[in-house]
């Protein structure tokens, strides 16, 4: 992830609500210039620089994610871009709190 202090999140995504764990760089928003890489469904900002999208196996790690859900996943990925990135890129979008 390019970075040395990560931070793992939970969150729904989508209009089904799966929950997933979201392991973000925890360094992005002490940079000046932060890519913004999900937000919610009104479009306000969650999280920002590179994220992994896993699932927790429920009782000690992460696990990785099956076909199904990299593919539920994949339709809330969106190519945006914004006013200080305005070269569209991938955003995730529909993130939720639980």
């Amino acid at each position: 992830m390019n970075c040395n202090f990560i931070d793992i999140v939970s969150r729904v995504i989508g209009g089904e609500k799966r929950e997933f764990d979201i392991i973000c760089d925890d360094e992005a928003l002490m940079n000046d210039d932060a890519r913004l890489s999900a937000v919610d469904t009104y479009g306000n900002m969650m999280l920002f620089g590179n994220l992994f999208v896993v699932k927790f196996n429920g009782v000690d790690d992460e696990m990785s994610l099956t076909v199904d859900d990299i593919n539920y996943v994949r339709q809330y990925v969106k190519t945006l871009g914004t006013y200080r990135h305005p070269d569209p890129y991938p955003i995730l979008t529909c993130v939720e709190y639980e």
